[in-house]
């Protein structure tokens, strides 16, 4: 892995600080690396081809955001943390100028983890940090989001799996989690945890009423579509960081994408039972 891009938090500046220094040490050590704002989504997919390793200097959401940028072009992804929680992350920010030869060398081990993509009923606009865009399918890293909008009213959710349907929730949300999504919202809703190589999707309601209410496991293979009933505007969500307007009657699909998020470990590959234990002591 000899060329480098570097995506830091752009409200951290010890992050941009940690970012200029690594980037030297890269060059230093025969290297090329370039540094991009992990908000400024276009900048960095332009300039991702040829790129062999993807840091992110920021917390969980900014590793999110790289999954979602890198996965296509399957760039494996380093995560330093700046966070709180560092559920994700690989390293500590005095940890990586050390680790650099290690991962330059092509050491350590590339964790698979799936992502879904969202299908949404018309090409829609949102605005993000990156600004306003224009989108008709998304990646997920983490989960899909379908919620009431900013009036506190319940909404029914009608599911379809591979086109049969199942049931409608009446709630407050609806929760399609990724196993990497499964230790967030969905885990605060009361759904199962998934292990980060668990081919499967959970379902998760939002303080369901007088329905269906047990969170559900399906195969990553599934097709999920949600309908949405509502006297009032309603939200769709991908990783807690875009927002769509979706109006009554109308439905997304949810599906397992062909680009798997790819995330550099170093650490033992039964790492996660005692990052999850860890984490969720603290």
């Amino acid at each position: 892995m000899r060329n480098a891009g570097i995506l830091y938090h752009p409200k951290l500046p010890r992050a941009l600080a940690l970012a200029r220094q690594a980037a030297t040490e890269i060059e230093r050590l025969g290297g090329s690396c370039w540094i991009n704002s992990a908000w400024e989504e276009q900048a960095a997919r332009e300039k991702l081809k040829g790129t062999d390793l993807l840091i992110t200097l920021g917390g969980d959401g900014t590793l999110l955001r790289a999954s979602r940028i890198a996965s296509c072009m399957l760039v494996p992804i380093l995560s330093v943390n700046f966070g709180k929680l560092g559920f994700l992350a690989e390293l500590q920010p005095s940890e990586l100028i050390p680790a650099l030869p290690f991962f330059l060398a092509d050491d350590g081990w590339v964790e698979e983890r799936i992502m879904l993509n969202l299908e949404l009923p018309r090409e829609t606009h949102a605005i993000d940090a990156f600004g306003t865009s224009t989108y008709r399918t998304v990646p997920v890293s983490n989960d899909v989001v379908v919620a009431r909008g900013t009036l506190p009213r319940m909404i029914c959710a009608q599911v379809s799996l591979d086109g049969t349907e199942l049931t409608t929730y009446k709630c407050d949300g609806l929760i399609i989690a990724t196993p990497t999504g499964s230790t967030a919202y969905s885990l605060s809703a009361g759904g199962p945890i998934l292990h980060p190589k668990t081919e499967s999707v959970a379902i998760v309601p939002v303080a369901p009423h007088l329905c269906f209410s047990a969170p559900l496991v399906v195969p990553s293979s599934v097709e999920i579509e949600v309908r949405v009933k509502s006297e009032y505007p309603c939200t769709v969500s991908v990783d807690g960081q875009i927002d769509f307007a979706l109006a009554s009657g109308e439905a997304i699909r949810v599906r397992k994408s062909e680009h798997p998020a790819l995330y550099l470990r170093r650490q033992a590959k039964g790492y996660f039972y005692r990052t999850l234990v860890a984490k969720l002591k603290a």
